[in-house]
């Protein structure tokens, strides 16, 4: 093989590498980085009732109560921060949600109303 040969097809594998590599990135999740949060849902309180996270975080709700219960944001929170983690059993947790923007957003259980209630602070990192 010539060396004019030898650099051209080096050149081809190498670009085909970096298409590989390209294509794996699109296919593999981005990472959003952050830090995951606990709030417990007890049978008439969360705890914390107040919390505070930094932009990217996510918080999981933990219902270690005897009753079923959601966190549901209440009415008038911007869309942006509206969540609600639907119905959380006895001994079982939501699906982690994730805060994408600063904020204060109050919340209560859908079941058990206004006296039970918490809010989220959400900081910029």
């Amino acid at each position: 093989m010539s060396r004019l040969t030898v650099v051209l097809l080096g050149a081809v594998l190498s670009l085909g590498l970096i298409g590989l590599s390209v294509a794996d990135d699109k296919k593999a999740p981005k990472e959003t980085g952050g830090k995951n949060h606990t709030v417990t849902m007890k049978d008439d309180r969360f705890d914390p009732k107040a919390i505070t996270i930094a932009v990217g975080d996510t918080i999981t709700w933990v219902n270690e109560g005897g009753h079923r219960h959601t966190a549901t944001s209440d009415k008038g929170t911007a869309k942006s921060l509206a969540f609600d983690t639907k119905v959380v059993q006895q001994k079982k947790s939501s699906s982690p949600v994730r805060f994408s923007q600063e904020g204060k957003v109050h919340y209560h259980c859908e079941i058990h109303g206004p006296s039970m209630a918490g809010s989220i602070e959400v900081k910029a990192k």
